[in-house]
């Protein structure tokens, strides 16, 4: 006998599904379970799931909720459950990427007021570390090292562009 975790109702284990991922060989659902849910699904209006898609469009999550993303996510990578290999990436991939980043970014950005720090332009904006992100690691999240550039006056602070705006050629 095996509970179905959708109803609560105990069955013979003949009424679940096999499932080679579980650890009993069984689905956690019965098969009535599942297969009604499956209708629900099917039978419902197609405009109701645009709205549906259409309410959570462009929600953001708090602060917090990222966080908890973020440490569930660092927990899986150190526990081998993560398709991403820790090892296998640069140590500048792993931070950029990091929420501590991000949250860096967005504070550097609303201390602009999103507009370049050098031309006042608004569009293409890239967040400049001040002093360099591989040299200097305890500054990388610190608000005080970043500026808001747009892209012309960021590739013209780098020397990577040209006068026509293309990429220089290295020798």
């Amino acid at each position: 006998m095996k509970k179905c975790r959708r109803c609560g109702l105990e069955k013979k284990e003949t009424a679940f599904k096999k499932d080679k991922r579980q650890p009993d060989g069984r689905t956690v659902t019965c098969r009535h379970c599942y297969e009604n849910n499956k209708l629900l699904d099917r039978n419902q209006d197609p405009i109701q799931k645009l709205n549906q898609s259409r309410a959570q469009r462009g929600k953001k999550h708090s602060l917090e909720w990222r966080l908890a993303i973020s440490s569930g996510q660092r927990k899986a990578v150190n526990e081998g459950r993560h398709h991403w290999k820790k090892n296998d990436s640069r140590h500048k991939d792993q931070d950029r990427c990091s929420i501590y980043y991000k949250m860096w970014r967005e504070k550097v950005l609303e201390r602009a007021k999103g507009k370049c720090e050098k031309c006042g332009n608004d569009k293409r904006l890239h967040v400049h570390h001040i002093k360099c992100f591989y040299e200097f690691p305890d500054l990388r999240f610190d608000e005080t090292n970043g500026q808001v550039l747009c892209q012309s006056c960021h590739s013209t602070l780098h020397k990577i562009r040209d006068k026509t705006g293309r990429k220089k050629r290295l020798k």
